[in-house]
C-alpha cells in the first residue's frame, strides 16, 4: 500500500477530501494532511493531524522530501497553494492528483495568480457535465476521472437523522450562507457579491416577521467586515439580524430555509430537504451552473423580483421540502470512486 500526501487550502477542497482519507485507511494505505489556510481549520476539526505550511514553499518542499508520499492528492484553491505544490511534487517525480470540488470557476483552478498555468497530473471531476465542459472548453492537458463528490455524500449520511429529528422553533430561522465572491471576482464579477446581495436580502424581509435571519460567513471572509455590517443594519421589525456563531453543519440542521447565491452550501442543503434560495440580483454570467441540477432551487436575478421572492419563500417554510434528488449520481459510493481513481494514479509509472 502506498503513502498518501493530501493537501488543500481552501475550505471546499478540503471538505472534498477529508471523507477520502479514512476510505484510504481502511485500504491500508497511510495518509499525512498538509495544509494552509481555511482548509488546515477543516481537518484539524475533523481530528486529522495537520502539517500546516502556512504556503510556504521551502516549508512544503521539505515536507515533501520528508514524507515522500507516492501519491499528492490535492484541492483546487484560489490561492497558489496547490498550484505551487503540484510544481515540487513534479520537481521531484511524485505525481499529482487534483479534485474540483464544484462546478465554479474551473479555469481559473489551474492559473496562478501572476498568469501562469499549472496543471496537476491527474483531475477528479465530480460529474460527466463537469468533465464535458472542461473537454469543450480545450485547455485541460490531463486525464480526468469522475468521481462524484465524497463530501456532499458524507453531509447527507451524517446530517440526514439529525435533520429529520430536529425539533422546529416558534420563529423560523433563515440562514445566509455567505461566498467570498468580492474577494474572488473584484471587478470582473458576476453583477453582484456577498454584501449587496445581503443589501438586498434584508429589507425584503419586512412585513415576514417573526423570524431570525443569520449570517453565516465564508471561511474566506473577513468575520470582522461582517461584524460592521451587521452593526449598520437597519433591520425591519420583527426580524432579529445575526451573525453565525455555529459551524455550517449545525446550521443546516436547525435552519428552516437557506438562502445563498452560488454557494454548495444550497446543494447539501436541498440534499437534505431544507428549502432553498438563491438570489443573484443583476446577474451578468453564470458562477455555479452545477445548480441547475437542483430540482427545488429558485434563482432570483431581478433586484425588483427580490422581496416578492422572499415573501413566497417564507410562505412555504412550513411545508416540508423533499429531499432533491437530482443530484443523487454526486453521492453514490463517492468515496470509494474518488479512492479509485486514487489507486489508478498510483498504478502510472
Amino acid at each position: 500500500m502506498a503513502h498518501l500526501l493530501f493537501a488543500a487550502h481552501d475550505s471546499g477542497g478540503a471538505n472534498m477530501l477529508l471523507p477520502v482519507m479514512p476510505v484510504a485507511r481502511e485500504r491500508g494505505h497511510r495518509t499525512s494532511a498538509l495544509a494552509a489556510g481555511p482548509a488546515a481549520a477543516v481537518w484539524q476539526d475533523a481530528g486529522e493531524v495537520v502539517v500546516d505550511v502556512g504556503g510556504g514553499e521551502a516549508a512544503m518542499r521539505d515536507t515533501l522530501d520528508r514524507l515522500a508520499p507516492g501519491l499528492v492528492v490535492t484541492g483546487t484553491g484560489y490561492a497558489d497553494f496547490e498550484r505551487t505544490l503540484w510544481r515540487a511534487a513534479r520537481d521531484r517525480g511524485t505525481r499529482s492528483l487534483a479534485a474540483i470540488d464544484s462546478w465554479t470557476s474551473l479555469r481559473k483552478r489551474f492559473l496562478c495568480l501572476d498568469g501562469t498555468e499549472v496543471q496537476p497530473d491527474a483531475i477528479c471531476v465530480v460529474d460527466e457535465r463537469m468533465r464535458d465542459q472542461i473537454l469543450g472548453e480545450g485547455w485541460c492537458r490531463v486525464p480526468l476521472h469522475v468521481t462524484g463528490q465524497p463530501h456532499l455524500e458524507a453531509v447527507v449520511r451524517r446530517l440526514g437523522g439529525r435533520r429529520a429529528g430536529r425539533n422546529r422553533g416558534n420563529t423560523p430561522l433563515l440562514v445566509f450562507f455567505s461566498e467570498s465572491l468580492r474577494r474572488d471576482y473584484g471587478g470582473e464579477g458576476a453583477g453582484y457579491d456577498q454584501f449587496t446581495v445581503a443589501d438586498a436580502l434584508v429589507p425584503a424581509l419586512a412585513g415576514l416577521g417573526p423570524l431570525t435571519l443569520v449570517i453565516q460567513p465564508h471561511p474566506r471572509d473577513d468575520r470582522g467586515e461582517w461584524e460592521a455590517w451587521v452593526r449598520g443594519r437597519r433591520v425591519p421589525d420583527g426580524v432579529a439580524l445575526t451573525l453565525g456563531a455555529e459551524d455550517t453543519e449545525s446550521l443546516l440542521v436547525a435552519c428552516d430555509g437557506a438562502i445563498g447565491m452560488t454557494t454548495m452550501v444550497l446543494m447539501e442543503a436541498a440534499l437534505l430537504g431544507v428549502p432553498v434560495l438563491s438570489l443573484q440580483p443583476g446577474r451578468t454570467r453564470v458562477l455555479n451552473p452545477g445548480l441547475k441540477a437542483l430540482d427545488g432551487l429558485r434563482v432570483v436575478t431581478g433586484d425588483k423580483d427580490i422581496a416578492p421572492a422572499m415573501a413566497d419563500f417564507v410562505r412555504a417554510l412550513g411545508r416540508p421540502a423533499p429531499a432533491d434528488s437530482a443530484c443523487s449520481p454526486l453521492l453514490a459510493d463517492a468515496g470509494r470512486r474518488f479512492l479509485a481513481a486514487v489507486e489508478a494514479e498510483l498504478r502510472v509509472p
